[in-house]
């Protein structure tokens, strides 16, 4: 699931070198403001196929609390 993620990531902030594992805080990647945030929200939900509420939304922290969120929807790793 990391993998996935990270390509996502790779691609929106355009960063072919860019490394993620579980503890990554997003807002502390180079490049990363509130329109990656959103878009970056945006590209797994349509890649994955599920939706995101506003409380999940707000609960993400980390590319870890990520990717147990969206096990949690059923997306397998």
């Amino acid at each position: 699931m990391i993998e996935e993620l990270q390509a996502i990531f790779r691609e929106l902030l355009d960063r072919d070198d860019l490394e993620l594992d579980e503890q990554t805080v997003p807002a502390e990647l180079p490049g990363w403001d509130s329109f990656a945030h959103v878009n970056s929200l945006f590209a797994i939900e349509e890649r994955f196929g599920v939706q995101f509420s506003t409380r999940e939304f707000g609960q993400i922290r980390t590319v870890g609390d990520l990717a147990e969120l969206l096990r949690q929807k059923g997306v397998a790793a």
